[in-house]
């Protein structure tokens, strides 16, 4: 599985699903100098925005990438149906969350 540092970089963003695993507190500023893309200030708030921006299908944030900010973006935008939160973390049960989906 090939990983991008920033969600520019990825060859068919309409194609991809992306998790994503920084802290919901964690900001980045100034931006990278390369994107207009690259987001300010927090950083999964960005990336949502990036998201959004690139038709990215479905985004899954890791347990502690969402806080209320990032909740309340993903309903002021409708985004519920593309953005999965609250549930477990992938990184720590991988394959097993994958076989309890195909039961």
């Amino acid at each position: 599985m090939a990983t991008v540092p920033v969600l520019t970089d990825l060859l068919a963003p309409t194609e991809t699903s992306v998790s994503i695993i920084t802290n919901a507190k964690v900001s980045l500023s100034p931006p990278l100098p390369h994107t207009s893309l690259q987001p300010r200030g927090q950083v999964t708030l960005g990336l949502l925005q990036q998201a959004m921006q690139l038709n990215i299908p479905a985004l899954w944030l890791q347990p502690g990438a969402e806080d209320d900010a990032v909740k309340s973006y993903i309903h002021a935008n409708g985004l519920e149906d593309k953005v999965l939160y609250g549930g477990p973390c992938i990184l720590v049960e991988g394959d097993g969350i994958r076989q309890k989906s195909l039961l």
